[in-house]
């Protein structure tokens, strides 16, 4: 009986400090950018022009005729950023 209470207590004294460890390191600031949300101002068009980061997205968008249906309705999109667009070969666009 006596062993089981050293035991419990061993694993008291090892476990809460642990699981302390993990709560506040899981919990811990990290200093990455932090992306603000979308306005909800803006449509899908507008706010891929208000970031050169998309121009290359917009250029391909109105090109397309795409420009007046994405921007009339809530969309989900992955948008490719500029970088992207010029890790391809030139023959894709």
């Amino acid at each position: 009986m006596k062993s089981l209470i050293t035991i419990r207590k061993l694993l008291l004294f090892i476990a809460a400090p642990i699981l302390s460890l993990t709560l506040l390191t899981a919990c811990g600031d990290d200093d990455g950018p932090v992306t603000p949300p979308p306005s909800e101002d803006l449509n899908l068009v507008e706010l891929t022009q208000s970031d050169e980061n998309f121009s290359i997205l917009v250029d391909v968008i109105v090109e397309l005729g795409l420009d007046d249906d994405l921007a009339s309705g809530e969309f989900t999109v992955f948008a490719p950023t500029n970088a992207a667009f010029n890790a391809l070969p030139d023959s894709v666009l």
